[in-house]
């Protein structure tokens, strides 16, 4: 085993066993607000674990090893009135990619201090609350998310930035956007906003040859986010919801606007995770990922990635 994997194996097994720990009654207050996630650039992502994968670029270039690490801290919401509640939560990300010769423009080092703020606008039905102050409620209410991120990139020594404002929907009901609750079979998020990227030029580490050019861009950015529980129609209703299976897809749809350069009409980005949680409380999972776009972490270039790997979330 080589010592990247080792080294990840290692550490997704200490947060696996965390965030068991986290779902018990007898840990500190603390602990049960600290999430890990894969990242945290929109609502759709709370859903997407850390991942510890093995990675076949579908090149000429050997797989190599990747990391993608985000631990929030998340405070308790803060009631605004009226329905309206703000939550603003410090996190970090870290990614981590040990790309070989011919797949430079993989190779990642980044830390990103980041803050995060939700707003949620509206009672959703059922509430008591509302209901006792005569207050109206709703099926489905907006969720807006902003994020303010510093990118450091440890591989050349340069900083840039990110910021996005999104809004989503948010329900109770399984069927309708946003639906937070177990579902039968799936459960989907359309989210709609801006995003800003300053990012630096990713340059060939050995030589300094530039493998992508700085950007700097502000998008328009549409996303839909599905997960599906593809077993769980077959089976008794007393396990509905329980399948360890879970399918995730996600297509990102982003239309440059206010460059520094000449840009395409459009980037898309369409994602699919197969995972399967060997825990009751989906904590930790064996899965496969299949990626194929433009990413916004590799300045746009278009890739179709595979990913096997070990997540974690909790």
């Amino acid at each position: 085993m080589t010592r990247i994997a080792t080294i990840a194996l290692a550490a997704g097994l200490l947060l696996g066993t965390a965030g068991a720990a986290a779902a018990q009654d007898d840990v500190p207050a603390w602990l049960k607000s600290v999430r890990i996630r894969q990242a945290f650039d929109g609502g759709q992502n709370e859903a997407q674990p850390a991942v510890f994968t093995f990675v076949d670029p579908h090149g000429d270039s050997k797989p190599y090893g990747q990391i993608d690490l985000a631990v929030k801290y998340a405070f308790g919401d803060h009631d605004l009135g009226r329905g309206v509640s703000m939550n603003i939560s410090p996190a970090v990300e870290y990614h981590l990619s040990k790309a070989e010769a011919l797949q430079q423009i993989d190779q990642v080092n980044k830390l990103s201090p980041t803050i995060l703020a939700e707003f949620s606008f509206g009672y959703l039905k059922p509430d008591p609350i509302a209901e006792h102050l005569g207050l109206p409620e709703h099926l489905i209410v907006p969720l807006v998310f902003a994020k303010y991120a510093i990118n450091h990139d440890f591989t050349n020594g340069t900083n840039g930035g990110t910021f996005s404002l999104l809004a989503e929907a948010k329900s109770k009901k399984a069927w309708l956007p946003g639906g937070t609750n177990d579902p039968a079979f799936l459960r989907w998020v359309p989210s709609l906003g801006v995003e800003y990227f300053d990012n630096a030029a990713i340059e060939d580490s050995t030589t300094g040859a530039v493998l992508a050019p700085a950007l700097t861009t502000w998008t328009t950015t549409f996303r839909v986010y599905v997960e599906l529980y593809p077993i769980n129609p077959i089976v008794p209703a007393r396990l509905a919801g329980k399948i360890p299976f879970v399918v995730l897809v996600t297509e990102t749809v982003r239309w440059p606007f206010a460059s520094d350069s000449a840009q395409p009409g459009r980037y898309d980005l369409t994602s699919v995770e197969l995972n399967y949680y060997f825990d009751a409380g989906r904590h930790v999972a064996a899965g496969y990922t299949f990626s194929l776009g433009e990413d916004p972490d590799v300045n746009f270039v278009h890739q179709r990635r595979d990913l096997l790997g070990f997540k974690v979330k909790f």
